[in-house]
């Protein structure tokens, strides 16, 4: 099993190494919260947000682990990527290459995309405006940027091709996008999806960014949300959200053909297995009030469920905007089939008053489900 690095349930950030070994403490500031531990690819770093706690004079930050060290080492101090003036850091994601680091953070009343370098730290500014959701090329050397929101509503709405090559090279991708949130590039090659209003139509549009060659893939509504297949060769589209907040429309599309294949099923949110050969989608609970975690497999849309949960705060937004999260956050792992999700219960009581107690759960995913506490914790993620 690959390492996972978790928030505990003091708001501390532990890794842990393997299932039968305890955690490794990677803060200890009861001053500080910690939260959302990002691994590099390759696990050559990892990065988190820390948030005073009651410290007016002290500012929100993003720090930064490199090269952790074996189970046995001891553990450096992190180092400091960047500080919030007026505000603080909302969502970090790695490039592929695991060389820069884009940050999401609000100062005042404004989002900012920012992009680090892991090693000399240099956060600059690549894209400003509200909303902002991005997605990395495959290289690692551009990030596309959707700005605005739909192009009917949001002022200044576009997509936009930001290159890190020095040039600080921007170019206009799409002036009329629909209320998708983020982009997709695809993960082995040179492609990007996006979704557009360009021909009168409203479609999932497909664009070679090395050529330059635009194909409409498939239609879809006003509020689409998709995800790439790691192998590149299929996309996860859903057309349009209902007023609950579920993708009724969950279908998988061929990336050459735009051949769909629905899959019957209605998600809140729903990412790829490693090997792209089943989505695991987060659903309502046939058998509860709260939620469901199922494995569907994209070759006949077999569907088996795997738990219950609840999620806790930190895993509703993930699941709110899971199309940005699944880029760079792995529930799944790669090395065998389980899953991780953090789940919240307000039944113990504490001093008369009930406590959101979180815990970090892991099902398998093959044969009979099977859970397995880990430990106490709000959100964790498997090393890619």
């Amino acid at each position: 099993m690959e390492p996972i690095a978790f928030c505990g349930s003091d708001r501390q950030l532990y890794v842990l190494d393997a299932i039968d070994r305890p955690p490794r403490r990677l803060t200890d500031e009861p001053g500080a919260t910690h939260t959302w531990p990002t691994w590099a690819p390759g696990r050559a770093a990892l990065a988190a947000m820390r948030r005073p706690r009651g410290r007016q004079a002290e500012q929100a930050s993003v720090e930064l682990w490199l090269d952790l060290p074996a189970a046995a080492g001891p553990m450096d101090a992190p180092r400091p990527v960047w500080t919030a003036r007026n505000g603080g850091p909302i969502c970090l994601g790695w490039a592929p290459d695991g060389r820069h680091l884009g940050m999401l953070v609000q100062e005042a009343d404004d989002l900012h995309l920012l992009v680090a370098d892991r090693d000399g730290f240099d956060a600059r500014p690549v894209a400003s405006g509200a909303p902002l959701y991005w997605s990395w090329t495959a290289n690692g050397q551009a990030l596309v940027v959707h700005v605005g929101g739909h192009y009917r509503y949001g002022e200044g709405a576009r997509v936009v091709l930001v290159r890190l090559d020095g040039s600080a090279a921007r170019e206009t991708l799409c002036t009329r996008p629909l209320g998708f949130r983020a982009p997709a590039c695809d993960p082995a090659g040179a492609r990007v999806a996006y979704a557009a209003d360009e021909t009168g139509d409203r479609t999932l549009v497909v664009l070679d960014l090395a050529s330059g060659q635009k194909a409409a893939l498939a239609l879809v509504g006003d509020e689409p949300a998709f995800t790439w297949a790691p192998d590149g060769s299929q996309l996860a589209v859903a057309g349009s959200r209902a007023e609950s907040g579920l993708y009724d429309d969950l279908a998988v599309v061929d990336a050459r053909g735009g051949v769909a294949r629905p899959l019957g099923v209605s998600a809140l949110a729903f990412f790829w297995t490693p090997d792209s050969a089943a989505l695991i989608c987060a659903v309502p609970d046939p058998v509860g009030e709260g939620l469901a975690w199922e494995r569907v497999e994209v070759v006949d849309g077999r569907a088996r469920r795997l738990a219950s949960f609840s999620p806790t705060q930190e895993l509703a937004l993930l699941l709110g905007h899971f199309d940005q999260y699944a880029q760079t956050c792995c529930l799944y792992s790669r090395e065998e089939p389980l899953l991780l999700f953090a789940y919240a219960s307000d039944q113990a009581r504490h001093n008369g008053r009930a406590a959101e107690h979180a815990e970090l759960w892991l099902v398998r995913g093959e044969g009979p489900a099977t859970l397995q506490r880990l430990a106490g914790g709000s959100i964790g993620f498997f090393a890619p």
